[in-house]
């Protein structure tokens, strides 16, 4: 009987850099070639390990060989797609560190591809998960580190923290 290529990836879509185990369930194969089309991956052992750096999707097949006697037999399973999303990138800015005693502070903020949650922490034992900006913040005198964590519908994430002073 020929080999019959075909293989399970443990996940198909994430948050990169995602990393991707693959279990070969081919029968009757005597070698591996697989392709990962993410600028030219690719293993030769059965059940390879892979991490997708970049954002996009990517399609994965796995070639096998099977020889038997003079006979050399090829089999491909795939193309199976991977869909790898981008991270997120949280920023903010405000207009001012500074004031006396109590302070009304203006956060903007800047966070890019694709952050459509957000989780503010003031630093002054305060949240809120505002998305509109910019917003106003009041602080006492004291010095706070503020936490901006943000995530994609996909469930990537990232954070950004800033200290800033009141005086």
């Amino acid at each position: 009987e020929g080999p019959i290529a075909h293989f399970f990836p443990d996940k198909t879509e994430g948050c990169r850099p995602l990393n991707v185990q693959f279990i070969d369930s081919s029968i009757n194969a005597t070698s591996y070639s697989w392709a990962f089309n993410d600028d030219g991956g690719s293993s030769f052992i059965s059940n390879p390990t892979h991490l997708f750096n970049r954002a996009g999707t990517w399609e994965t097949v796995l070639d096998i060989t099977q020889i038997a006697d003079s006979a050399v037999c090829v089999d491909r399973y795939g193309p199976v797609t991977f869909t790898i999303h981008d991270l997120p990138k949280a920023d903010f800015s405000i207009d001012t560190s500074w004031g006396c005693k109590k302070v009304d502070v203006n956060f903007t903020n800047l966070s890019s591809n694709g952050a459509s949650k957000f989780v503010w922490n003031f630093g002054d034992n305060s949240t809120d998960t505002i998305a509109t900006s910019p917003f106003m913040h009041v602080y006492l005198e004291g010095q706070f580190n503020v936490k901006l964590n943000v995530e994609t519908p996909f469930g990537c994430k990232d954070s950004i923290i800033q200290n800033k002073v009141i005086t």
